[in-house]
């Protein structure tokens, strides 16, 4: 597609999926030149053109998937020490039973000593 100024426009998509994400839809366009290449310069502005629009789509990606990963991970840190809290009650509640048993017996120790003595 050719415009009044002369540069010559091209829409190009890029989808990239992405987890928990609806898939992200990048358009941008890319001007060139279409004046001839001379001697001097050959066809380096429109190689240049190109390659800072590709490598600015490419930041925004980029970027964009930095921060969908840090939200990701803003939401599992919450969950991950929420789960570390359960597992210490349980282990906190495994003790406390261990401590429980260990009473028991020793009472049923002193039981039978008792009972033992008794006999006597």
């Amino acid at each position: 597609m050719s415009t009044a100024a002369g540069t010559s426009q091209t829409d190009f998509s890029i989808q990239l999926p992405m987890h928990l994400s609806a898939d992200l839809d990048f358009h941008f366009q890319l001007y060139q030149l279409n004046s001839p290449p001379t001697v001097k310069d050959g066809s380096e502005k429109q190689v240049i053109g190109g390659a800072v629009v590709v490598v600015a789509a490419a930041a925004a990606v980029v970027a964009d998937l930095l921060l969908h990963l840090l939200l990701l991970h803003l939401l599992l840190i919450p969950l991950l020490l929420l789960l570390l809290l359960l597992l210490l009650l349980l282990l906190l509640l495994l003790l406390l039973l261990l401590l429980l048993l260990l009473i028991e017996l020793r009472l049923i120790e002193l039981l039978l000593l008792k009972l033992l003595l008794l006999k006597k």
